[in-house]
């Protein structure tokens, strides 16, 4: 019988993750695994077979790590190849660029002590400007620089912690949409208004009362699965962010993503279009 092995991290509490993954699986007839990234090693990998499924949750490198070992083509995964999955893919920015669509300026290449800052600045469209520290989330790391004198102390502190760092423009949004591919189709989409005495939609403390179900417009949708596509895979969480006009940029697109919360807030079954996207891959 085919099997879906899922790629978790266990939980604080003990849990683990993609429990609409398991159930999803087994109600289509498939035996499924758990592969925990804390308690898997070279000589205890899941032995999978021609038309097994293979899908990842957990974010840790050695779950990623994990994956690479076990990823080949006879099985059904995400990648537009299994070359593409062992690869390391840059910045969702950088192959959102290429593909010519519309992101928020970005400049990951970050300017060196010799750098003339205010041309950084210009290109992103003059103050307020954004500092991420990569690898948080909620929104932890996502500062706001209003003033060069701020900018200036503010990288100062950050520089020398050796962070990953990006700058971005500053897009005044009421909202973000988090748009759920799965191959070629939206698989479900929800947003979150802005708090008061917030810029940041995903700030720690914001709850489900400013969030809700989200119907994107086609031209979101199309740039949301393109987005994901161009990144190499097949599946992935694409933020917008979006104006009261409807004007948007694509903030971020995530692989892997979070998508059990778009899945209870729209009450749609997107384990279960993961787990039949895998099988058509086989």
């Amino acid at each position: 019988m085919t099997t879906l092995y899922a790629v978790v991290k266990k939980m604080r509490n003990g849990t683990l993750q993609g429990a609409s993954l398991e159930k999803a699986a087994k109600k289509m007839g498939y035996d499924f695994e758990y592969v925990v990234d804390s308690e898997t090693d070279l000589f205890n990998l899941p032995k999978l077979n021609p038309g097994d499924l293979l899908f990842r949750t957990a974010m840790s490198k050695k779950a990623r790590q994990i994956e690479q070992h076990v990823l080949r083509d006879d099985i059904g995964h995400i990648y537009a190849n299994a070359n593409r999955g062992l690869s390391e893919r840059a910045s969702s920015v950088l192959y959102n660029a290429l593909a010519g669509l519309p992101i928020v300026k970005s400049i990951l290449l970050l300017p060196t002590e010799t750098s003339d800052i205010h041309k950084h600045i210009e290109y992103l469209g003059g103050f307020p400007i954004v500092v991420k520290v990569m690898g948080g989330s909620n929104g932890v790391g996502v500062i706001k620089v209003d003033s060069i004198e701020s900018y200036k102390s503010l990288m100062d502190f950050i520089m020398p912690l050796d962070l990953d760092i990006i700058l971005r423009s500053f897009v005044p949004h009421t909202h973000y949409a988090r748009l759920i591919v799965v191959g070629d189709e939206l698989a479900g989409a929800h947003c979150t208004y802005v708090m008061d005495d917030e810029f940041r939609t995903n700030a720690p403390g914001n709850n489900d009362s400013n969030r809700k179900v989200f119907h994107p417009t086609k031209e979101m949708t199309d740039v949301a699965i393109a987005a994901v596509q161009s990144t190499g895979v097949t599946y992935g969480g694409v933020d917008l962010l979006i104006s009261d006009n409807d004007t948007f940029f694509i903030s971020e697109v995530n692989t892997p993503c979070f998508y059990s919360e778009t899945e209870r807030i729209t009450g749609v079954d997107i384990a279960s279009k993961i787990v039949a996207h895998l099988e058509s891959k086989t």
